[in-house]
């Protein structure tokens, strides 16, 4: 088993909110559920959220979104940016503010 130790400034629901826009800062990586507290995979990418560098743990309904406008390359998404949304929502039994993204593109995206 391995113990982790907690790294990074992560993006949280209080941090953005219904509206606001990040940008994509980097690639990403993909996380064995050995490698987190949540006993899960998760896919994790660095986002700039106002003056901020922040890390997303996103969610697989926002990956979903993202590949269908820009790929299933992440190398690609760096400097895109994504519309957030914040909803209250049901996990595992406790209802919780999840963040999801939606991809901004158009006019010189």
């Amino acid at each position: 088993m391995v113990k982790l130790e907690p790294t990074g400034n992560f993006l949280m629901p209080t941090d953005v909110k219904t509206g606001d826009t990040v940008t994509l800062t980097d690639e990403g990586r993909n996380l064995t559920a050995q490698e987190t507290p949540f006993g899960r995979a998760v896919f994790q990418i660095g986002v700039k959220a106002g003056d901020e560098d922040k890390v997303w743990t996103m969610n697989k309904t926002t990956q979903r979104r993202l590949i269908e406008a820009w790929g299933d390359e992440t190398s690609g998404w760096v400097d895109k940016k994504v519309k957030i949304e914040v909803l209250k929502q049901n996990v595992r039994g406790e209802i919780r503010s999840v963040i999801y993204g939606f991809p901004v593109v158009g006019k010189g995206k």
